[in-house]
């Protein structure tokens, strides 16, 4: 179990706006990275498209526009979109105020990260003549309910509703309450979005506070517990293993 926090990460460029790469396989990731972006009013983060890899966009507070060519879809605090390999997106922020968003890759596309990804609003790829997009946009707290979960976990998106691999849970720690996680997949990587919680794996235990991280790799499970004043606002997504 590693503990990362979203403000630590190292910038990366890909259009306007600042950008850092969290999770990536320089501190062991092989199956998923994390990103953390906040964009300005009028920063767009290039349309682009990932050969093979499956992104989840999750926008934290603020409004964004998800753009695929001429189609501008709107995204507010609290919903994510899932986004299938070789489908060309970006996002734009035509709102007001600043917008703070994470989005998961799996696997990794390191071109991202070489600048590869990084090119003139003339070169970027657009959306095929006609091409019908398969983007799913969730509320994430009205995800389906995993029984018999308690605390409440709510499924945003698995290979249940189309994906190949990325797994994106959201769950609410109210106060004292305990969540026992058992991690089955390659990897797992799970975010404090609101509130403060611990973790406790293996003797350890560790406090957790807003935008703290925490990764896990192969068979490993905790315990994270809701701690100070207010509920403890947690996702969690994994690399689900590749049917064979």
């Amino acid at each position: 179990m590693q503990v990362l926090n979203l403000e630590s990460g190292s910038p990366f460029s890909m259009g306007k706006g600042k950008n850092w790469s969290v999770l990536n396989p320089d501190v062991g990731a092989e199956h998923i990275t994390l990103n953390h972006a906040v964009h300005s009013p009028g920063h767009e983060f290039t349309q682009h498209l990932h050969d093979d890899s499956e992104d989840v966009i999750i926008v934290l507070e603020g409004d964004v526009h998800l753009r695929q060519g001429d189609v501008y879809t709107p995204l507010s605090a609290g919903e994510a979109a899932f986004i299938p390999a070789a489908e060309v997106h970006g996002t734009v922020n035509r709102s007001e105020r600043d917008v703070r968003m994470i989005s998961f890759q799996l696997p990794p596309d390191l071109a991202l990260y070489r600048g590869e990804r990084n090119i003139g609003e003339g070169k970027t790829p657009r959306p095929e003549q006609g091409a019908k997009s398969a983007v799913q946009i969730v509320q994430m707290s009205k995800g389906s309910p995993v029984f018999p979960a308690v605390p409440a976990v709510r499924n945003v998106f698995s290979p249940l509703k189309g994906t190949k691999q990325a797994v994106l849970d959201f769950l609410i720690l109210q106060s004292g309450q305990m969540w026992q996680y058992s991690n089955v997949n390659p990897e797992s990587v799970i975010v404090v979005i609101e509130g403060k919680a611990s973790v406790a794996s293996a003797g350890t235990e560790l406090g957790l506070s807003r935008f703290d991280v925490l990764f896990l790799k192969g068979e490993q499970s905790i315990a994270v517990m809701q701690t100070g004043a207010a509920d403890a606002v947690l996702l969690c997504c994994s690399a689900a293993a590749p049917p064979e």
